[in-house]
């Protein structure tokens, strides 16, 4: 079977997972209110925009995840373009990426983690123009947890740098790859308030996210932005009270949903996630109705038995090194690979008796593999 088939699923979490890369906020989220802020002028293609920082809550508690929203105006009767594509990329040079500080109401200052000159990591994003409307609005999403860490109570100002590339739209709606953007450097900023924790509290947030996260039957479609907004808000909550909504979402015949799921739940040391995990690995084409043919349902829930194999490895339940040792066998060489890494990273008596047992394996890939792991444990050899 093919690498690529695997991984598509998973690559649609991982995206929505980390640090909210989705540009624009769901539909519901964009027709509330929000609270007011200060709006930045700038001019760029000679129309004047109007440019804020907007969060979801302007009040939330201690620990409860959050988004907030860059939000580009034109209030004029010309469109325009955005580029976008290539914020999330962890490098110091990188001109598009966001810029998030803080500023507690009694001085003290939260600044994001220092970022290497250079990534060496994958690229994993389309770059492109997005419609900025006329008389309309675009917004980038961010996670505000995955830009700072608010780790006590108290008022906040959150500021907010970007460069933005600003284009004219060309007669045919398209992207004209040869116009010159206007580059424009933003600084935004909102309050928000972090309230002290409060467990009751904080279980209602879990309760609200999970019914948003299960409301609609994605059977047949592909990602809804609300599900997967309340998922991403979900999986930053390492509360036991989450593991029911993820079970429930890993019930859905969605194979990006059951990846989610199994890969949410390896965090806890639960038997009632692990067992939910496990279930991840009897997953058929059957079970699944987000794509339209019988092989793509296949490839989908050998991907999603690769998503259970991965969350098996990394799950801190006691049982999860003999549960992911005894697929070995299994007939999915991309899970008995990831047997390999998992005996790789574990040194014992029992992982080396494995792989030395996967050195015979019919695969090269995975004989080779499982002989390098042997090697960097007897170097002398």
């Amino acid at each position: 079977m093919s690498a690529i088939k695997f991984i598509v699923p998973s690559i649609v979490c991982l995206l929505v997972s980390s640090l909210s890369t989705l540009p624009q906020a769901p539909a519901e989220y964009r027709q509330k209110q929000r609270p007011a802020a200060k709006r930045s002028l700038h001019t760029a293609k000679g129309t004047r925009l109007h440019i804020e920082l907007i969060p979801e809550k302007s009040s939330i508690l201690l620990g409860e995840p959050t988004f907030v929203y860059l939000v580009i105006h034109n209030p004029s009767s010309r469109p325009l373009q955005v580029m976008v594509g290539g914020e999330q990329i962890p490098e110091s040079s990188n001109k598009r990426r966001f810029i998030f500080s803080a500023v507690r109401a009694d001085g003290l200052t939260v600044v994001p983690p220092a970022l290497p000159v250079h990534y060496a990591g994958p690229i994993d994003f389309m770059t492109g123009p997005n419609s900025v409307p006329a008389r309309g609005e675009y917004r980038f999403e961010r996670f505000l947890p995955g830009e700072l860490k608010l780790t006590s109570p108290g008022r906040y100002t959150i500021h907010c740098r970007k460069q933005l590339e600003i284009l004219t739209v060309p007669k045919d709606g398209g992207w004209d790859q040869k116009q010159k953007p206007d580059t424009i450097s933003v600084e935004v900023s909102a309050v928000i308030t972090v309230r002290p924790p409060d467990p009751t509290a904080l279980g209602e947030v879990i309760d609200k996210l999970g019914k948003t996260m299960t409301a609609r039957n994605p059977d047949e479609s592909g990602v809804y932005d609300s599900t997967m907004h309340a998922f991403t808000a979900l999986c930053a909550i390492p509360d036991v009270r989450a593991i029911p909504w993820f079970v429930k979402l890993l019930q859905f015949r969605n194979s990006s949903y059951k990846g989610c799921a199994v890969q949410a739940l390896a965090k806890f040391d639960s038997p009632v996630a692990f067992r939910a995990i496990q279930s991840g690995l009897a997953t058929r084409a059957a079970d699944l109705k987000d794509w339209t043919t019988d092989a793509q349902r296949r490839d989908a829930a050998e991907t999603v038995r690769l998503d259970a194999a991965r969350a098996i490895s990394d799950s801190p339940y006691p049982e999860a090194q003999s549960a992911l040792f005894a697929l070995k066998a299994d007939a999915n060489e991309f899970i008995r690979l990831q047997v390999v890494h998992g005996a790789g990273k574990r040194i014992s008596a029992e992982s080396t008796s494995v792989l030395s047992e996967m050195t015979h394996d019919h695969s090269k890939m995975i004989r080779d593999e499982a002989a390098r792991y042997l090697a960097l444990r007897n170097p002398s050899k």
